[in-house]
């Protein structure tokens, strides 16, 4: 109840001061009519036009169609309050006059109110976590969102999944990121364009994208991004409601993220069939190539397949559940493992040829990895 009141108040502000001209004025007032509280947001302006005034609550209605518009429509914050309004049983209106601006009128029932007061009575009534101040831009421009120092652990490496939000509406933005910040790092981008460049810089974990948004509309963002190899595991959510657009514009790969278990370290063996993908085809040879050589690490993989770091250990996470360092060490044993079978080596040897100077090292991640140790493997399948 309190985050439904708090989301419809914020969303209804946000929109007034999105649409407010320069030098405009925004008036906002409650009252009690019979069994009611009455809320009203007055915006002064040059009004919505009256072709566009039965549609202002319809989910992604936008004056501008078109994919790429460079002003911002209704999106769906008008229509989330809608909706949240029927759920606690009460009704959302908007009256407009051309050149006179804009009025809406929430009207909740009384004993919806007082159930939220009882639950908020010693706190101000939007200090929240979707609060007001949420809804205004940083100084630069931004949503308060963003990786921070107190997002890295102490080897700077990100503590929890990263997610990029990218829409031009900011309540949108608000509402998602107000739902996710307690367990991801947020980063939002505003339209398009930025959201390529903020995702080569940043590599993020899942990208939210809505379908359409200034300068590039999210097709485009995602057949770019589906294309590019440092970019192609990323999953991707689509925003969108408009079940009718041409899907053959977008690439294969678009996915919800019930399988990008990020930087998953639970389990040993790769993920199916990721073995087959093109990236981790071309790592695995990478490593093979350089299988007796124990410092071929990380730094010196990521250089041979001209990627940084945080490339190659996110698209290893997404594609295998392996770290790039435990891949690298999984494909060592593996070979090892081949070796035991087919040759009679003696063990230290094997080890050694495999990257592992140390043979009691080598058992042990051995026996972790594929639970006997190689001793036991080569009695075990020895003819």
């Amino acid at each position: 109840m309190k985050r439904s009141i708090l989301a419809v108040v914020s969303n209804l502000i946000a929109n007034a001061i999105k649409f407010t001209p320069k030098g405009g004025n925004i008036y906002i007032s409650t009252g009690t009519k019979e069994d009611r509280i009455i809320l009203k947001i007055k915006v002064t302006g040059i009004g919505i036009d009256e072709a566009d005034l039965p549609h202002v609550f319809d989910r992604f209605y936008q004056a501008d169609d078109s994919h790429t518009r460079h002003g911002e429509g209704t999106g769906i914050a008008l229509a989330l309050s809608r909706e949240l309004v029927k759920l606690m049983e009460g009704t959302i209106a908007v009256k407009s006059y051309k050149d006179q601006g804009s009025e809406f009128e929430v009207a909740l029932p009384i004993s919806q109110i007082m159930d939220f007061k009882e639950q908020i009575r010693e706190v101000p009534f939007l200090e929240s976590d979707i609060g007001i101040e949420d809804l205004i831009p940083d100084g630069d421009g931004s949503l308060s969102f963003s990786v921070t120092e107190e997002d890295m652990d102490v080897n700077s490496v990100r503590k929890n999944p990263l997610i990029l939000i990218a829409d031009d509406n900011e309540a949108v933005c608000t509402d998602i990121a107000s739902c996710l910040k307690e367990d991801y790092a947020i980063e939002i981008a505003k339209n398009g364009q930025e959201c390529e460049d903020m995702v080569f810089t940043l590599t993020p974990d899942l990208i939210v994208l809505n379908v359409m948004m200034p300068f590039k509309d999210g097709f485009e963002v995602c057949n770019t991004l589906k294309t590019e190899k440092r970019t192609s595991n990323i999953p991707i959510i689509m925003l969108t409601v408009k079940a009718d657009l041409d899907r053959s514009n977008t690439t294969s790969g678009v996915a919800f993220p019930k399988e990008a278990q990020v930087g998953s370290q639970n389990q040993s063996i790769p993920l199916a069939n990721s073995l087959d993908h093109a990236f981790v085809i071309k790592v695995r040879k990478e490593i093979e190539a350089h299988l007796d050589d124990a410092n071929f690490d990380v730094e010196k993989l990521c250089r041979s397949v001209a990627l940084s770091h945080s490339q190659v250990h996110r698209k290893l996470s997404a594609l295998t559940g392996l770290s790039a360092t435990h891949f690298i060490r999984y494909v060592r044993l593996v070979k090892a493992k081949e070796l035991i079978l087919h040759s009679d080596f003696k063990l230290a040897a094997i080890a050694n040829d495999c990257g592992f100077n140390d043979p009691a090292y080598f058992s042990r991640v051995f026996k972790k990895e594929f639970g006997v140790t190689p001793q036991a493997w080569r009695e075990k399948n020895s003819i």
